[in-house]
């Protein structure tokens, strides 16, 4: 089956190991690649046995009010083009993410008006209310490794940031998508909510801060 990940844009190089590269496959290994490993990430929430989102796990409750697990599980399946199952998820998830360009060119006066200047930015998104959004990947987003690169032993037994693999990031900008997702959400899924602007950016405010009033339309949790 043909692979229909994002476009790959101006700025990045795929031949590059240390940058591009990480987005996609690598050589003899399918499932490698922040693309990938984002498919993959979703199927495990959906459908891993005892833990998935329809399971009995306190996961689901930790992060979400009751009231949002059907939402959240749909917003999980339209990203995975909607697999009945684990046998039937692709690597490349739902089609639509054909549309999306990633690239390495910083442009702030698209919206955001930091752009990569913006502290702690790593990517964002512009055009997310069309069906061609583009995903600026900023330097820092490359420290991030694959998740094959990760040493589970090192990371200890509480979730914090040092958890976030480069598939995540992309993850959290396929959430901002509203053009895709809206239809599901209902609003703009964003990183900062309420009056106070109580973040939930970053897997420590999302896991331990955030209130769960918040979670459904944050795009960490």
């Amino acid at each position: 089956m043909k692979r229909t990940n994002p476009i790959i844009g101006q700025g990045i190089n795929v031949n590059d190991p240390a940058r591009g590269g990480k987005l996609v496959p690598r050589a003899n290994l399918p499932t490698s690649g922040a693309f990938s490993n984002a498919q993959q990430m979703l199927a495990y929430a959906v459908f891993t046995k005892g833990k998935g989102i329809d399971s009995d796990s306190p996961i689901f409750t930790h992060y979400f009010l009751e009231d949002h697990r059907d939402k959240v599980k749909k917003v999980m399946l339209k990203l995975m083009g909607n697999p009945a199952g684990m046998e039937d998820v692709k690597n490349e998830g739902a089609d639509e993410l054909g549309q999306i360009t990633f690239q390495g060119v910083d442009t702030p006066n698209n919206g955001d008006d930091a752009g990569c200047d913006k502290p702690g930015t790593r990517m964002y998104t512009e055009y997310y209310d069309t069906e061609g959004p583009v995903v600026v990947v900023c330097e820092d987003a490359w420290v991030f490794p694959d998740r094959d690169d990760q040493e589970c032993e090192e990371l200890g037994d509480t979730l914090t940031d040092d958890f976030a693999i480069l598939g995540h990031l992309v993850l959290h900008e396929y959430t901002h998508w509203d053009w895709f997702l809206k239809d599901i959400t209902g609003g703009e899924i964003v990183d900062e909510h309420g009056d106070d602007k109580a973040s939930g950016y970053g897997l420590d405010n999302a896991y331990h801060d955030l209130d769960k009033k918040y979670a459904v339309l944050n795009a960490d949790s």
